[in-house]
């Protein structure tokens, strides 16, 4: 599903527009409503291993096109930021570290 996320990013601010297929956004969520859409947001950017703590904006639902786009502020002020998503390379099959 994030492979399927168009991302335009505005050179000369922190804003990140996500544009979504609804048919992408509904297969993982029930409804389009600003937690499941950090949610989404959060989880994008861990996945791409993205700087900066991004804060949901404005969410824009066009029926006609069928898509969603979510308006993203990226803050780089804070002093901590999202961790990647990790996932192993090998299955542990004896369960040892």
């Amino acid at each position: 599903m994030y492979n399927d996320i168009y991302e335009v990013v505005s050179n000369d601010s922190n804003t990140v527009n996500l544009i979504i297929h609804e048919d992408d956004y509904f297969l993982s969520y029930d409804d389009l409503n600003k937690e499941n859409v950090k949610d989404l947001v959060e989880n994008y950017f861990r996945f791409k291993g993205r700087d900066g703590i991004p804060v949901v904006a404005d969410i824009d639902y066009n029926a006609a096109t069928r898509r969603i786009q979510i308006t993203v502020d990226m803050d780089y002020d804070r002093d901590f930021k999202l961790e990647p998503a990790s996932t192993p390379d090998i299955l542990n099959i004896n369960r040892y570290d």
